[in-house]
């Protein structure tokens, strides 16, 4: 691609065309730091890629942030658009995310500026899955606008303990697990019957099945780390289940070369650190050969999924086709 081309694609894009669900590239890129660090920490080895990773996704939050920020002022319409819309709402709790997320990723390195992003991200998460229950409750909606976005909105405070753990918020890390815990088993399956029972989902919205891999795993990590049971049934139950899911949702997209690349695609990332994650910590746990292997494929699954999405995301951008008007999907 030349010069003057990517400075064409670059003036066909519009700014009011930025979603917010894009801040999961923010989740996609440092929840990957944080499973480096941790998989650094179990291994012996240097933390420093992790450690990399967590600042690549700050700076991915800046502009981000001052973007959205930008289309807040100029297109606030489209913004209301965004929040108004049932189906894709939970995706604005991926701002708070990210924001925790780093939050865990400075708690040992600047533990006074982590401390005020975990109560602001916190509070957030709290509210905005408050908000989007209130108006499940008192809306009528069809079934086919649930989907992994409701997961994101509702069950988000289930992250907390990545942070509150290491800043000794212990408390709080429990009230937001037991408040997204009983959240997911709220929801989990709705979403699931819609999935199954419901009209096909179309290839461009595929990815976000994905979503429906992060409670199990994040609670199984956030439950071990403030409890110290150790592999007790209810961590294993969460485990196994995720690998279920996981395993079923490989499966159901073994076409997955066929869907269209679109910004849904970075809600494969952050499950895929989910997994990776909860895989390096059950290794923690139980050291065997088996679960060695299986917490190394599951790292690399993660970064060179991660690796793929950020490359084809930046050349969508810079030929033009990341931020205009998305096609009218084709019928799976």
């Amino acid at each position: 691609m030349n010069e003057s081309q990517t400075e064409t694609g670059l003036r066909h894009q519009s700014l009011k065309m930025l979603p917010v669900g894009l801040f999961a590239a923010v989740m996609g890129v440092t929840g990957l730091g944080l499973v480096w660090r941790k998989f650094a920490e179990v291994f012996a080895l240097d933390a420093l890629y992790g450690d990399i990773l967590v600042f690549v996704g700050a700076l991915i939050f800046a502009v981000l942030a001052g973007a959205y920020g930008l289309k807040s002022i100029r297109h606030a319409d489209a913004v209301a658009g965004e929040y108004a819309d049932t189906a894709g709402a939970g995706f604005f709790s991926a701002i708070p995310i990210g924001v925790l997320l780093i939050a865990a990723g400075w708690a040992i390195r600047w533990p006074a500026l982590a401390n005020l992003l975990f109560w602001i991200s916190t509070t957030a998460m709290l509210a905005l899955a408050a908000l989007l229950m209130a108006r499940l409750v008192r809306d009528t909606h069809a079934l086919d606008a649930a989907n992994g976005s409701w997961l994101l909105g509702m069950v988000s405070p289930i992250l907390a303990p990545l942070a509150g753990g290491p800043l000794g918020h212990t408390e709080m890390s429990y009230l937001c697990l037991s408040v997204g815990l009983g959240m997911w088993l709220v929801l989990f399956p709705i979403i699931l019957a819609r999935t199954i029972f419901g009209s096909p989902v179309p290839p461009s919205a595929r990815p976000t099945w994905f979503i429906l891999l992060v409670p199990p795993m994040i609670i199984f990590v956030g439950y071990l780390q403030l409890t110290g049971n150790g592999l007790d049934m209810f961590a294993r139950t969460l485990f196994f289940l995720g690998l279920l899911l996981f395993a079923a949702l490989c499966w159901a997209s073994r076409d997955v070369v066929r869907w269209p690349f679109s910004v849904a695609w970075w809600a494969f990332t952050f499950p895929l650190d989910a997994v990776a994650a909860g895989a390096v910590v059950y290794h923690q746990a139980a050291p065997t050969e088996a679960t060695q292997s299986v917490a190394i494929a599951a790292v690399a699954l993660a970064t060179v999924t991660i690796t793929a999405v950020s490359a084809r995301t930046l050349h969508a951008l810079f030929s033009g086709t990341l931020l205009i008007n998305p096609p009218v999907p084709a019928k799976p």
